[in-house]
């Protein structure tokens, strides 16, 4: 885009990039073809995802592995039917180190509210506003055809950054 489009202030704060002094748009997508950017976001990424994720269950003094719980099989199996846990948090580092932000949509059972599955996000298309009165972060996904959906309910925020 940068090419097409050069000194654009619209266009390279639209698609979260920064000018730089040479005059080139970068953007967290086009830093990844940056070969050292890449080799540092791949090797962090994949560190990340390899670590334990270890579920717990609250008692009473301490705490016990909890391989029973519905969130255990997400984060070590398969967060959804399309991704590996290791995929999933893998991807939901390489958001965080592009964008400074990652999000997940918990989606649960209908009946029950349990977790059966976690959704990758894209971090460029979340707004979110930290309600003071509640306390809570209240995460909106922006689409441009669809408007504007509320996930405050279903969203993970993985190592946010507010601006």
């Amino acid at each position: 885009l940068g090419s097409k489009f050069p000194g654009d202030p619209a266009l390279v704060d639209w698609f979260g990039g920064r000018e730089t002094v040479a005059g080139a748009d970068i953007t967290p997508k086009s830093a990844l073809s940056v070969s050292p950017w890449y080799a540092c976001v791949r090797i962090l990424s994949e560190i990340v995802a390899s670590l334990p994720f270890i579920t717990y269950r609250r008692l009473s003094p301490g705490r016990e592995r909890a391989t029973d719980h519905p969130v255990y099989r997400l984060v070590h199996k398969m967060a959804n039917p399309f991704m590996t846990a290791y995929r999933f948090i893998q991807s939901l580092e390489v958001n965080l180190l592009g964008w400074g932000n990652a999000f997940a949509e918990i989606e649960r059972d209908p009946r029950t509210g349990v977790p059966i599955n976690l959704w990758p996000l894209r971090p460029d298309r979340m707004q979110t506003v930290r309600v003071a009165a509640a306390g809570t972060l209240r995460a909106t996904i922006v689409d441009g055809n669809a408007g504007a959906t509320d996930l405050s309910c279903r969203v993970i925020c993985y190592g946010f950054r507010s601006a």
